[in-house]
């Protein structure tokens, strides 16, 4: 919760309501009101998704318990074949993906949660990193804000990656990236991956670092590396103007 309190108060209080969807068409919310969604707001609809529509029925499922840990993260994971097994085994696992059923945005939630109840042999594995690199709006702030401006097809997702990223994207981890769009700031963040690219590939590959090393490894076992050139702000202009130069020779 520390880390993102926005997030994580939403998906509470989404857990308390029961969502079925309709085909991809939408959402028809069960035993409640347009006023348990949305206080104080009239909306048809949660982002981008369908047409919601409101019923009272008799129809209740299992939650999870009040006092349970909830942990939330990215619906996209990298999953050993232990952890794997264990949420489709682990009696606890299992009772807690029950208590995740037809909830909005369990997705972001219920894999994180269930692998954190089977125990700590699995959960002393288990690394807060998916090897993607997404950068979320709330952290600057109201994500209302940035999507208002963004424009409605970006309307709840990522904040869109521009050349300004490109120092804290290289460097980091991950082995994929959202949402970039070549239309935006010239190209620029795609013409310094392509030569970044072409750089790294033309490198003996015992000189680089592998994916994920800063996950698990100790520094000790990286010392023999270069630095990275993207290590730092003023480094990472340095190492973009040649290699955006070449590119742009490359193409001409």
């Amino acid at each position: 919760k520390g880390s993102d309190p926005m997030r994580w108060d939403m998906h509470a209080h989404l857990r308390k309501l029961t969502f079925l969807q309709c085909d991809g068409a939408g959402y028809a919310m069960l035993n409640a009101t347009p006023a348990d969604l949305f206080p104080n707001q009239k909306r048809c609809c949660y982002g981008r998704s369908g047409q919601i529509i409101y019923g009272r029925v008799p129809f209740a499922l299992p939650r999870p318990a009040e006092d349970a840990q909830v942990f939330h993260g990215s619906q996209w994971v990298v999953l050993h074949a232990s952890h794997a097994a264990a949420l489709l085994t682990h009696p606890n696992a299992s009772a807690a993906v029950r208590g995740f059923r037809y909830t909005f945005l369990s997705d972001e939630a219920v894999v994180q949660t269930a692998l954190m109840a089977t125990g700590p042999e699995l959960r002393a594995r288990l690394r807060n990193h998916n090897l993607r690199y997404i950068d979320w709006p709330h952290g600057y702030g109201n994500p209302e804000q940035y999507w208002r401006e963004a424009g409605e097809a970006h309307d709840g997702g990522p904040v869109m990656l521009s050349f300004a990223h490109a120092a804290t994207l290289f460097q980091s981890e991950a082995i994929s990236a959202r949402k970039a769009d070549p239309t935006i700031d010239g190209g620029r963040l795609f013409a310094l991956w392509d030569a970044w690219m072409a750089h790294k590939l033309a490198q003996p590959l015992a000189d680089q670092r592998a994916l994920g090393y800063r996950l698990g490894a100790a520094p000790a076992e990286e010392a023999h590396l270069a630095p990275h050139p993207f290590a730092n702000g003023a480094q990472a202009a340095a190492a973009a103007a040649p290699l955006v130069a070449a590119a742009a020779q490359a193409d001409a």
